[in-house]
């Protein structure tokens, strides 16, 4: 279920708040949640985040997970 919508930025697709609606998944986390969905167009991808931050724009949280993947994949390598 989609409670709200926000203005987003060019490459965010979506920003919606998602609320888990099914009875189990309900009683579990009754918490919402942030859906955000994003194009990079520097390596033409698209992202999806799902995350409970909601101070954050969808743009600051797409740059901070690229970069922490960045550091993430630097130190595997």
């Amino acid at each position: 279920m989609v409670k709200w919508k926000r203005r987003i930025p060019k490459n965010a697709l979506t920003d919606a708040e998602v609320k888990m609606t099914g009875y189990l998944s309900e009683k579990k986390y009754p918490e919402s949640f942030r859906l955000i969905r994003y194009y990079d167009e520097e390596d033409d991808r698209e992202f999806t985040f799902l995350t409970n931050t909601t101070h954050i724009s969808a743009l600051n949280i797409a740059n901070l997970y690229k970069k922490r993947w960045l550091v993430e994949y630097s130190s595997n390598g």
